[in-house]
């Protein structure tokens, strides 16, 4: 329960969750409009489990509030990541979301987004065919445990104002290629609704596996598309991230 957390963790988590400070709903355009809030939680490796077991709690207390649909957490699956845990929750609008937390006003670790585009693969295979002589831009990390298990990539990004719309333009050239890729399922790219987000653009895309995922990124062709956009958007600065699900919660009705 969230008594037993040690002092530290239970602050991040009153900050980082159901008690986090609320936007005012000026600064939200269509505020009746569906909604996904993100938020990015830092743990110590000790702390995982019982961080886990108290977002179930208090995830859980959310599950018949008007307007929640649903809430994922995910944790990373490589050590010293700069976010251990990434928490996504789906919502029928911003103002039931508001609604149904306490206080008014805005955390800067709760992010509020809408998908910008989003794509799903019908044809994903479980390997690649890639020849392993062009699996030489990205290394397969050995401390990625199950390799050949789905998992979730989170690409976290800031960027100037002005360069999200060409990244965003970037992507959906980009995302025509990733998804004819072996193992790749769906992605959807986030797009911050207000402007002063630290992350404005959210990649969530899920993968058949780790090992097709390397491939992927090591296909010649999408890898020189990569790099021609990243150099079109210079003031992009990229937190990676490799996560699976841990706890999931649903609304429940009576």
């Amino acid at each position: 329960m969230i008594k037993t957390l040690p002092r530290l963790l239970l602050l991040t988590f009153l900050i980082a969750s159901r008690y986090a400070l609320a936007a005012t709903s000026t600064e939200i355009k269509q505020p009746q409009a569906p909604v996904t809030a993100i938020t990015p939680i830092n743990v110590s490796p000790g702390d995982s489990d019982s961080a886990v077991n108290a977002w179930n709690s208090r995830t859980a207390s959310l599950t018949k509030a008007p307007g929640f649909i649903s809430a994922t957490l995910y944790q990373s699956v490589l050590p010293g990541s700069p976010w251990p845990l990434i928490e996504i929750v789906q919502w029928q609008s911003y103002t039931t979301w508001t609604k149904a937390h306490d206080n008014p006003g805005r955390n800067s670790l709760t992010g509020f987004y809408r998908p910008a585009v989003a794509y799903f693969n019908l044809a994903a295979r479980h390997e690649s065919q890639l020849p392993e002589a062009l699996l030489n831009r990205v290394k397969k990390d050995p401390a990625f445990s199950h390799p050949e298990s789905p998992f979730v990539f989170i690409n976290l990004m800031e960027m100037a104002p002005e360069d999200a719309t060409t990244f965003i333009a970037d992507w959906k050239i980009r995302s025509q290629l990733t998804r004819q890729q072996a193992g790749s399922m769906n992605a959807t790219l986030y797009r911050a609704v207000l402007p002063d987000e630290r992350y404005s653009i959210i990649n969530v895309s899920q993968w058949q596996s780790y090992n097709a995922f390397v491939d992927a990124q090591n296909d010649p062709t999408y890898s020189r598309q990569l790099q021609n956009n990243l150099n079109q958007t210079s003031s992009i600065k990229l937190i990676r991230g490799f996560f699976r699900p841990v706890a999931y919660q649903i609304q429940t009705y009576d």
